[in-house]
């Protein structure tokens, strides 16, 4: 006879967390005025430059669920 200890079944959950981290990365541009560095800014982000590596980005901004698996 098998007693039952009332205890609820235990089960394995593999949850994806997306991390939020902000870094500082300044850059200096000759330009008419504010339009054209924010033009210049863009054209260059657009290009993939400015990516702040992940040695500079050190501050949690926030951190949320993405996904929750139950493992099997």
């Amino acid at each position: 006879m098998t007693k039952h200890s009332g205890a609820t079944a235990v089960r394995e959950f593999e949850v994806t967390l997306l991390t939020t981290r902000c870094g500082t990365t300044i850059v200096r541009v000759t330009a008419a005025n504010r339009d054209q560095v924010r033009r210049v800014i863009d054209v260059e982000l657009s290009s993939g430059e400015h990516i702040t590596p992940p040695e500079h980005c050190t501050d949690d901004v926030q951190t949320e669920i993405c996904a929750i698996r139950e493992i099997h």
